[in-house]
């Protein structure tokens, strides 16, 4: 049973304060099952290795829009599912202040590249960045709006 609060908590704290939509979510080692409930409300790309380190995902229900970060020693496996993406890729605005100040202060994808990072377009419409070879990957939804 403690098991299975520990792992709704997050969720469960999201709901109860979220009342504006917009929730912050971290964990330094998360559960297999809180991997999957963030995966499957949407704040997280399906693949996501269940072996996580220092997760932060932000987002906001109403809008979709969700960005993260994860570390893992499984990052290129879950990175070749991906189509690395070398052309027109989003650079997501309004990015937290826990995303790299490079990446925060651009909007070309061509100055990302420059600074050594991969652009990925990965399962369920988020974008990928990993600077080199990487552990630690910076993610957001891109998807479009319905409006």
């Amino acid at each position: 049973m403690r098991l299975m609060l520990s792992a709704v908590a997050p969720l469960l704290m999201v709901t109860l304060l979220g009342c504006d939509n917009t929730f912050d979510a971290a964990a330094a080692n998360p559960s297999a099952e809180t991997v999957r409930q963030y995966v499957e409300s949407g704040w997280m790309p399906h693949g996501v290795p269940q072996n996580l380190r220092a997760v932060k995902v932000s987002g906001d229900t109403d809008t979709e829009r969700f960005v993260g970060t994860f570390t893992s020693d499984a990052t290129d496996a879950f990175l070749s599912k991906c189509k690395l993406d070398k052309d027109g890729f989003v650079i997501e605005t309004g990015l937290p202040k826990w995303f790299p100040e490079e990446v925060r202060a651009t909007n070309s994808s061509d100055t990302l590249r420059a600074a050594g990072y991969e652009t990925y377009n990965c399962a369920d419409d988020f974008a990928v960045i990993r600077k080199g070879t990487d552990k630690t990957v910076w993610f957001w939804s891109d998807r479009e709006d319905d409006d």
